[in-house]
């Protein structure tokens, strides 16, 4: 995700320039962020996340659209963005397939558990579960 960070104060550019001075230094100390999200899906889980902050260049052309976009003069302002560092999946709502009983290899067809309904006609891997 892209964010423009930029700050508007009616007349008063030093105050501007403060406050995004003070965005800037939080943000260059703070390059990662880690947080603890919530995941809704059931079991509810609550679990540690990271997301990378970094200082993005754009081009002329993109910020030339942006501000014909928007109806506000902006002043100082400074594009960055927002990466995902892990993302941790909800828990399975499925049980797991169960674990194999019995696993064997034949090597003569005909002792297969298959080969009576003429499944197979070659050397090849079975399992029972």
């Amino acid at each position: 995700m892209y964010y423009l960070v930029t700050a508007f104060a009616n007349k008063d550019y030093v105050q501007e320039q403060q406050a995004m001075s003070i965005v800037l230094r939080c943000f260059h100390e703070n390059p990662i962020v880690r947080e603890n999200v919530v995941i809704p899906v059931p079991p509810a889980q609550t679990v540690k996340e990271e997301f990378t902050l970094t200082m993005e260049v754009e081009t002329s052309d993109e910020i030339a659209r942006l501000w014909q976009a928007v109806t506000a003069s902006f002043r100082l302002s400074v594009v960055y963005k927002v990466s995902v560092v892990f993302i941790t999946p909800p828990a399975p709502t499925v049980p797991l397939a169960p674990k194999p009983q019995r696993v064997g290899l034949t090597v003569d067809s005909t002792l297969s558990p298959y080969a009576q309904n003429g499944h197979e006609s070659a050397p090849s891997w079975w399992i029972n579960l």
